[in-house]
């Protein structure tokens, strides 16, 4: 397992939090994700067999947020 700490931008809420951890916790092979609004951060632990970085910047992506 890989682990990855990656700036998220746009979050603002709990809900934000939220849909972050859902969209990541929804990708093959992520486990323990962590979204933390007061470090617009996510750290998860992810199979780099099975997904790759550009997967992970896509799912939060695609949840509305900016990953930096």
């Amino acid at each position: 397992m890989e682990s990855l700490t990656i700036e998220v931008n746009g979050m603002f809420c709990k809900h934000c939090v939220k849909s972050v951890t859902s969209a990541l916790k929804d990708l093959k092979s992520v486990k323990n994700v962590v979204v933390s609004l007061d470090d617009c951060t996510a750290t998860l632990e992810y199979d780099a067999d099975t997904i790759t970085i550009v997967d992970v910047r896509r799912a939060i992506k695609d949840a509305g947020y900016v990953p930096a």
